[in-house]
């Protein structure tokens, strides 16, 4: 049997040298163009038709031929492999990356929170179990002052983002108010003319050097602008999705609800006892059909090993019918041969079969026993 060395499908496998990024693109183009042109998202349901369409692209004889070509199987080339492809991987790194990088001390803050949000995370993990006790992976230093800031911040309008409440779709992120900036002044009159004193020259200097500064200083507040309308509209489809999942959650498959007319009512109102009433009985009405459609079921099942066993039983006395006939009648063929060699007749006349016993009436299940149709029919087999 041929097979791949251990941790070595990423150069010898063509699916993953070759095939799977193909998909990979095909597949995001075609998730694209359906969530554009329908704006409902993927699910269960236009999974396979999405993907299906991707395959298609994707697994092409001239891919697949590519791929054997690039692994070095067809042609066979053990040359088209590199020492470096064999290496060692390096650590990825653990620390999420902003779009823009925080100076010193905004990195140093956020880190201050990121640490005292894991350690009361932890510390409400340890008051909600008695019986295990957790310790910090590592020591946190946070200032006093950054705690009472932390409290003041849980208990403001951003308190999701800072306390222990889980964040719904109804949570939006920290509104960031852009501003205006104006361009960058050009004083190049200035720059331009021809300095008359060492302090004159030293002014200009400075000037240019301000003007550099502002330029660079404004050039990064647009990308950080920028950034955060990025950001934004991230923040805006995770909200989009999460509300779908907390909508797909509020649906329940099996108990009935108690659905009114959505106008208010006292809980004395005879409508409101009558809606009452009416839900408890279809409940009760419900629960009843359940055990009957299990009951029947059981029953079903009951008369089935019974008719297995009757069937089988018939089968076998058929059986033993048939070979007892067999055996008279080859005993009368050969008595017959034997008397038409004498020129007599046989002694005994042919023997005759016997009736074979019909098969018994197979039970039937209910028609109204839709829920047991799966068991019934993996039974009839």
């Amino acid at each position: 049997m041929l097979c791949y060395p251990s941790h070595t499908t990423h150069v010898y496998q063509g699916l993953d040298v070759v095939i799977f990024s193909v998909l990979k693109r095909c597949w995001t183009e075609e998730r694209d163009k359906v969530e554009r042109n329908t704006g409902a998202l993927v699910s269960k349901k236009n999974f396979l038709a999405i993907y299906g369409a991707a395959h298609i692209r994707a697994l092409t004889p001239d891919n697949i031929r590519a791929a054997f070509r690039k692994t070095g199987v067809v042609p066979f080339n053990p040359n088209i492999l590199r020492a470096e492809q064999m290496a060692p991987s390096r650590e990825t790194s653990l620390q999420a990356n902003m779009p823009l990088p925080f100076s010193t001390p905004v990195k140093i803050i956020t880190d201050a929170f990121t640490m005292l949000a894991r350690k009361r995370a932890k510390e409400n993990q340890n008051s909600d179990s008695d019986d295990e006790v957790m310790e910090d992976d590592e020591p946190v230093n946070i200032p006093e002052t950054l705690i009472d800031t932390f409290a003041r911040l849980s208990h403001s309008s951003a308190h999701p983002l800072f306390s222990a409440e889980p964040v719904t779709s109804e949570t939006h992120p920290p509104a960031f108010d852009s501003f205006l900036m104006s361009p960058v002044k050009n004083h190049g009159d200035l720059l331009s003319m021809e300095p008359q004193t060492e302090r004159e020259q030293l002014l200009q200097v400075a000037l240019c050097e301000m003007e550099i500064r502002e330029a660079y200083r404004k050039g990064q507040l647009h990308g950080q602008q920028a950034a955060i309308i990025l950001q934004n509209v991230y923040c805006e489809k995770v909200r989009r999705q999460l509300a779908t999942k907390e909508e797909k959650k509020k649906k329940t498959g099996g108990r009935k609800r108690l659905v009114g007319d959505g106008k208010p009512r006292l809980l004395t109102h005879e409508d409101f006892i009558k809606n009452v009433a009416d839900h408890a009985l279809a409940i009760q009405q419900e629960a009843t059909e359940k055990e009957r459609r299990k009951v029947a079921r059981t029953e079903h099942s009951e008369a089935l090993k019974v008719w297995r066993a009757e069937e089988e039983a018939r089968k076998a006395r058929n059986g033993e019918a048939d070979k007892k006939f067999r055996v008279e009648l080859g005993l009368w063929e050969a008595e017959r041969d034997a008397m038409k060699a004498k020129k007599k007749k046989p002694r005994w006349n042919k023997p005759t079969r016997k009736p074979v016993e019909r098969p018994i009436p197979k039970p039937k299940k209910r028609k109204d026993d839709s829920s047991s149709s799966d068991e019934a029919s993996s039974d009839d087999e």
